[in-house]
């Protein structure tokens, strides 16, 4: 038989333009009962390096196209052991799953007749070849039906990106409404309380009204800040992720400030809010990220505590990283719902539905995001007894803490 001549360089690279997202070569099924046939094809596929498989029947086809995810093209004979070709390629093109049921299928048959070809495209073959064919027609039939299926799989995963990117916007303005929605509801809080005042009720005192006058602005100082960090937020880092940028700051500082406006809505429930008073410390985070995680730990701790309560934050940087440690004596969280607290919108079930406060199911899951998508992580221990223990621990390269000068 005559040596037919390889594809030249732009045919193939026409192909590889569209790579599929392992940047793995193409796999190639090549069903065919003629030994000679199948080890022609084989040896033309792989010359242009594509991988093979040979099944000899139909119903070995049918088994190695169910298992095996990598295949990209079917060469198919018809008159085939087993099942034949005609089953072969409706059991393909009926398959429950999108990527089999899609896959490029050539014919290769000595059914020359136009009733034949006719069947086998109405069957769902996209290319019909007669035997005896020439070995480069058919490669370089399979190499433009690759290339096609290439560009539709990347498309794809184009609009599906975009898609994914409408989807973290959307979560962000969830995750920001959130902040707001809870920073207003201390300040609101706060106001109505003075405004009582002020309307002859007993009063408060000017040092109490000072120290109420001050949490308000430091409120509104993070909601300044939250407002400036929609704009880092809105840039994603990659697939999912934020692009959360360290920089130096004050750790103490913001404990403070966070505390300050926690601990004026504790009061308002009658909980106390303990935090040991942390020296001058320098640490490189993401600042927003931080207080983020810190003021939903309180704010939730705070939600479910009843009155008459405490609620304690231990902030350390002992060892290789920050640690925030929140506990709480609220009613705890049963063991079966501690996996699914930190899901976007779970709220709990069994003694925390009795809680009459409403909130969007948020606040542990940006928690969670926010911990790992700076290398940390959180955990979570609640005893049968009851109370909540939330712990956050996130690494800090050695030369990035340091004491405040």
């Amino acid at each position: 038989m005559r040596a037919e001549p390889a594809l030249s360089p732009c045919q193939w690279d026409d192909f590889l333009s569209s790579p599929p997202a392992n940047g793995l070569a193409a796999t190639v099924l090549i069903v065919e009962d003629d030994e000679d046939l199948a080890c022609l094809l084989e040896y033309r596929l792989r010359r242009e390096r594509l991988n093979t498989i040979v099944a000899r029947d139909g119903g070995a086809a049918c088994r190695e196209l169910s298992r095996n995810p990598t295949i990209e093209l079917v060469l198919l004979d018809l008159l085939l052991p087993d099942k034949d070709g005609w089953a072969v390629c409706q059991f393909i093109r009926r398959h429950p799953d999108p990527r089999l049921a899609s896959l490029p299928v050539v014919i290769l048959s000595a059914l020359a007749s136009e009733d034949n070809r006719v069947r086998g495209l109405e069957c769902g073959a996209d290319v019909y070849i007669t035997k005896p064919y020439s070995a480069r027609e058919v490669v370089l039939a399979s190499l433009r039906l690759l290339a096609r299926r290439r560009s539709h799989l990347n498309a794809c995963a184009e609009i599906e990106t975009l898609r994914n990117h409408g989807h973290r916007e959307e979560e962000l303005r969830r995750l920001l409404f959130h902040e707001l929605r809870s920073k207003c509801v201390v300040i609101g809080g706060l106001c109505r309380r003075l405004l009582r005042t002020g309307a002859g009720s007993r009063g408060l005192g000017e040092e109490k009204e000072l120290e109420y006058l001050e949490v308000i602005n430091q409120g509104i100082h993070q909601l300044a800040n939250l407002a400036d960090g929609a704009l880092i937020l809105a840039e994603p880092q990659g697939r999912g992720g934020w692009r959360l940028t360290p920089a130096e700051f004050r750790i103490d500082q913001l404990v403070a400030e966070v505390v300050a406006v926690c601990g004026a809505k504790a009061e308002l429930k009658g909980i106390r809010l303990l935090a040991p008073p942390l020296a001058p410390l320098t640490v490189s985070l993401h600042r927003l990220g931080v207080t983020v995680i810190l003021s939903n730990l309180l704010e939730n701790a705070i939600k479910y505590s009843p009155p008459g309560t405490e609620v304690t934050l231990f902030v350390s940087t002992a060892g290789p990283g920050l640690r925030l440690e929140i506990l709480d004596q609220g009613p705890g969280i049963p063991l079966e719902e501690q996996g699914l607290v930190f899901k976007a919108y779970y709220r709990g079930q069994a003694a925390r539905l009795g809680n009459t406060e409403t909130g969007g199911g948020l606040g542990l899951y940006l928690v969670r995001r926010f911990a790992e998508d700076m290398g940390g992580q959180v955990t979570l221990t609640s005893p049968p007894a009851g109370g909540c223990r939330f712990t956050v621990d996130i690494p800090l390269p050695g030369p990035d803490h340091r004491p405040a000068s």
